[in-house]
């Protein structure tokens, strides 16, 4: 269990796996211009909205799991920029608006 903020995987993780602990806070923008592939957030306490810059920075991410948190807003329109994504889970959140297209 990793109880606390989430201040963004360690630099030159190509996985970052941190489901089911107690990481609380926004996705830092940090995340953004890694070389990660997979990523999975799910079952925490994260909040705030999804930063708008991982869909355009992330052109290595093949899996993206944010389900399972307090996240609101909407689904940034730019994930057609992830041209390697394959699976994507953001349910269990408190999303709106319309699903881009580009899903």
């Amino acid at each position: 269990e990793l109880p606390g903020a989430f201040l963004g995987p360690p630099n030159g993780l190509r996985e970052f796996f941190a489901s089911n602990n107690r990481l609380s806070g926004p996705i830092d923008s940090s995340i953004c211009n890694s070389s990660l592939v997979s990523l999975d957030l799910s079952n925490n306490m994260l909040f705030g909205q999804i930063p708008s810059c991982l869909p355009s920075s992330s052109k290595y991410l093949r899996m993206l799991n944010l389900g399972s948190n307090d996240l609101v807003g909407s689904i940034p329109a730019n994930f057609s920029k992830c041209d390697q994504l394959q699976d994507l889970d953001l349910s269990y959140n408190q999303l709106e608006g319309i699903v881009p297209r580009s899903l």
